[in-house]
């Protein structure tokens, strides 16, 4: 759950205009408005390559997070095995 992100996590983002991103959690940042945004390393056009975004949350319809807690373990699995797809994701909604 968005409560439950660290910094490192990765999080599948859906955004309101349609599309989505993979990108790895640093955190949540509020501004002086105080609006809160996610604030994710990725690679993307708009950093001319590698580098931070803050993004308000009002741009995110949800997002998935995940946790990598074993990976000694990331080659250790069967690759004929079927994988669930459907994974409900969250809604950023924090109560102030």
């Amino acid at each position: 759950k968005p409560e439950d992100a660290l910094p490192g996590d990765f999080v599948n983002i859906i955004w309101n205009s349609g599309g989505g991103h993979s990108v790895v959690f640093l955190g949540w940042y509020k501004d002086e408005s105080p609006i809160l945004n996610l604030v994710y390393w990725s690679s993307q056009k708009s950093t001319n390559g590698l580098g931070d975004v803050v993004v308000p949350i009002e741009k995110i319809k949800n997002v998935k997070f995940v946790r990598l807690t074993n990976p000694q373990n990331i080659f250790a699995f069967d690759p004929l095995k079927e994988v669930n797809r459907k994974i409900s994701p969250n809604i950023i909604n924090f109560e102030e």
